[in-house]
């Protein structure tokens, strides 16, 4: 799959990841995730003015944190992968990791400026194709959240993305599955 220039930039500046195009708001107005526009200096003004409250998301431009997430492990090696998720925040605070069509759900308490590690079940590894094995991640405070799948000769790692920075569409780079035919 190929990544666009513009995809990149959506990624890269974190908080406006709407597309210009299907703006329906004058350039004086910030487009909140639900559509509503509001006036651009209501933005990060500390009081919510987007019914959904996205105008005080992601007001530090350079904020990784979030109070939910929603990731995914890809398929790495075909060993046996150990997935880990590694946590941390400024604030003591409560998460759950859930994956709800896997029957699976771990909580569990973060004391401020620590870092705990969840080992997760490798059944959570997602197969090469479309799968049903997300993984959401929530917390009574914003924390960040990192990743990892270690395999036998090789691992893989990855910084998520709090759900409010994602906005309402998805660029997921990946890779395609080799070709066991071809010689």
């Amino acid at each position: 799959m190929h990544l666009s220039l513009f995809a990149l930039l959506l990624l890269a500046s974190g908080c406006q990841v709407l597309a210009q195009s299907k703006r329906k708001c004058s350039s004086s107005e910030f487009i909140c995730t639900d559509g509503q526009c509001v006036p651009s200096e209501k933005r990060c003004d500390g009081n919510f003015d987007c019914n959904d409250g996205s105008d005080e998301n992601c007001c530090d431009q350079n904020s990784n944190s979030g109070k939910e997430f929603v990731i995914g492990f890809m398929a790495n090696y075909d060993g046996q992968a150990d997935l880990y998720l590694f946590m941390t925040s400024p604030k003591s605070l409560n998460y759950t990791v859930r994956a709800p069509r896997q029957s699976v759900t771990q909580t569990g308490f973060l004391q401020a400026n620590t870092l705990v590690s969840v080992q997760l079940n490798a059944s959570l590894k997602m197969p090469h194709g479309v799968s049903d094995r997300g993984i959401l991640i929530t917390a009574n405070e914003e924390m960040t959240v990192y990743g990892l799948n270690q395999e036998k000769y090789t691992t893989d790692a990855f910084l998520a993305l709090p759900t409010y920075i994602q906005g309402l569409e998805y660029v997921v780079p990946s890779y395609t599955e080799a070709d066991s035919s071809a010689n």
